[in-house]
């Protein structure tokens, strides 16, 4: 189970990385869950997975909306 400190740092890890870090970094989290058993490992990944992939949306959200907004 993660702890609140590990949880803080991977948020600030995800507001601060680049676009290529959060998509490797989900890649790898993509090929772990595919090898690790159910458990409390497991759900920490998928915990990590949904926080990245949400990042992630959101920032192309974002992107979106920026784009729209200069035409």
């Amino acid at each position: 189970m993660l702890e609140k400190e590990e949880k803080t740092a991977l948020h600030r890890f995800a507001d601060t990385a680049s676009d290529r870090q959060l998509s490797e970094k989900i890649g790898q989290l993509h090929a772990l869950l595919a090898v690790t058993p159910q458990g409390h490992e497991y759900r920490d990944l998928r915990y990590l997975l949904t926080l990245f992939e949400e990042e992630q949306r959101a920032r192309g959200e974002v992107n979106a909306i920026i784009a729209r907004r200069r035409k």
